[in-house]
């Protein structure tokens, strides 16, 4: 029983490798245009006001009963209010998420 229980809370095993499934690269246009510049192979995002930056969106991405993640690293420069970087995801058996880290 105690087998049957932990299965129920454990994380799902993996049926396969990890699979990268789009790297993104500065010589990719962004969503968004305006406020977005490139700068020494960076995103420069210069905000005056309170946005969100779209950067890109993969659609169909072959990829499922899986465990999506993401990864991004960002820094700021005299920086007044906040700033964060939020995943959507648009799944359209389940609907709609985002995740802010």
């Amino acid at each position: 029983m105690l087998d049957w229980l932990k299965s129920i809370f454990s994380a799902p095993k993996p049926l396969g490798p990890p699979k990268t499934i789009r790297l993104f690269h500065t010589s990719n246009a962004t969503l968004s245009k305006d406020s977005i510049t490139v700068v020494q192979d960076r995103w420069v995002v210069d905000a005056k006001e309170d946005q969100t930056i779209r950067l890109f969106e993969i659609q169909n991405p072959d990829a499922e009963q899986c465990l999506v993640t993401y990864r991004a690293t960002m820094k700021t420069e005299g920086l007044a209010g906040r700033a964060f970087l939020e995943c959507g995801v648009v799944c359209q058996a389940v609907g709609s998420s985002s995740q802010r880290v």
